[in-house]
């Protein structure tokens, strides 16, 4: 079957009983949603939505810095009610495409040396050090570098989430484009398949503004999902190659197999969370399917993308956990739950 994309001005919906979802079932997953500080929550199958929703989440029975970082991260609501949010880390999913694009062009190789497109001194580490971290490194977050840019480990020798170092990658790809990244980004991607409502912005109220958040919408991250989902292909286009997009949803290094380049993988016997150094047993999600890739960002934005169901998931909003004193939302799993209810 071949997977339907939507156009600039129209976007097809599908029953989902057509597509063997149980109507009660469904109805508990947008419910489940809702109650759970979401913005927006869209499921597309087969490239039609079978469900869109939005609301404004209810913040008083969350913590105050929860509230106030989602106050930080929602930047404004389009006509149509859907809410343009910054999703966090989210964006390095999209990135790891852009890097690939860069490198399908001939810009880039992921083992070029880092600093090569940065400069010298972009570290606090030894210049011998800094010199050996290479691009795979930065995206398969084994710059063996701390959030401070300092020495913690040998570059490949251990697996550490690090979006301050991550977010020199973003510098990196402009510097070996000769442009900036948000002209990059609507050139190579955004613009080509219809993510009209996406763009970087300045954290302004970061400690450090420097930093980019990536601006976006529901639809737009479900067009980028579907993207993927078709192998790099728009309609006749090709924006990724295949190849080059399959390579960053396979595990990039052996400490923390459910992670490739800036992309979650659900299919590994371990894995290990960004706040935690220890390996935990089973996949990131046990109730979602083993086939899953994932962009994952702070207060639970998601996109799921499960080619086995031709699924593509998008969620927004608040923490869906209970607490920021928690070690990891439990919002994946308790929805997967009810996902793979609905599903029967």
């Amino acid at each position: 079957m071949t997977l339907y994309l939507p156009t600039d001005t129209a976007w097809e919906t599908e029953d989902p009983a057509a597509e063997g979802w149980n109507a009660a079932g469904l109805r508990e997953v947008v419910e489940f949603a809702r109650g759970s500080h979401s913005s927006a929550f869209l499921m597309i199958q087969n490239g039609r939505i079978l469900t869109e929703d939005y609301w404004a989440p209810t913040m008083h029975d969350l913590p105050e810095p929860v509230q106030r970082g989602y106050g930080n991260m929602r930047r404004d609501i389009l006509a149509s009610g859907q809410p343009v949010e910054d999703v966090a880390s989210l964006q390095k999913s999209v990135t790891a495409v852009l890097t690939a694009i860069a490198r399908q062009k001939g810009m880039l190789d992921y083992g070029d040396r880092f600093g090569s497109y940065l400069g010298e001194g972009w570290s606090k580490t030894s210049p011998e050090l800094e010199d050996a971290i290479t691009i795979r490194h930065v995206m398969s977050m084994t710059s063996g570098l701390s959030d401070q840019l300092e020495f913690e480990a040998e570059h490949g020798e251990q697996w550490r989430y690090n979006t301050s170092v991550y977010q020199r990658l973003v510098r990196a790809i402009g510097a070996a484009a000769g442009t900036h990244f948000e002209q990059i980004t609507r050139e190579w991607l955004t613009g080509r398949i219809g993510m009209y409502d996406t763009r970087w912005i300045s954290r302004v109220w970061s400690d450090d503004p420097n930093l980019l958040g990536l601006s976006t919408t529901a639809r737009d991250l479900g067009r980028f999902g579907l993207l993927v989902l078709n192998g790099g292909r728009w309609g006749k286009e090709e924006i990724v190659d295949m190849d080059l997009l399959e390579e960053l949803l396979q595990p990039s290094q052996s400490y923390n197999p459910a992670y490739g380049l800036l992309w979650w993988l659900n299919d590994s016997e371990i894995h290990q969370l960004p706040a935690n150094p220890d390996a935990v047993e089973g996949p990131l999600i046990p109730s979602a399917p083993r086939d899953m890739v994932a962009g994952l960002g702070a207060l639970d934005r998601k996109l799921y993308v499960v080619p086995s169901q031709r699924l593509v998931i998008v969620r927004m909003g608040a923490l869906g956990a209970a607490s920021m004193e928690q070690s990891r939302s439990t919002f994946d799993d308790a929805l997967w739950l009810r996902l793979k209810e609905a599903m029967s």
